[in-house]
């Protein structure tokens, strides 16, 4: 179901078509899937306004091995 409206109860999350697991799956390799990822994280955030901005702040780089967490690292 693709009506944002219909994703109001507690705990649930409406993810946005391009914010989704098979979407950004389905992307073409030669595509910057940091940047991909990191706007479908901003456009979940607009569409459930109670996770503040915990999504959009995490950057991905666009290859895997550079995408490490600072908190793999040891940093806050």
């Amino acid at each position: 179901m693709d009506k944002p409206d219909a994703y109001q109860s507690e705990g649930v999350l409406y993810l946005p078509p391009m914010a989704r697991y098979d979407a950004l799956l389905s992307l073409p390799e030669v595509v910057d899937i940091g940047d991909k990822v990191n706007a479908a994280m901003r456009d979940i955030e607009k569409h459930n306004p109670q996770l503040g901005d915990d999504f959009s702040n995490p950057k991905f780089a666009p290859h895997p091995r550079l995408a490490i967490a600072k908190s793999t690292l040891g940093a806050d």
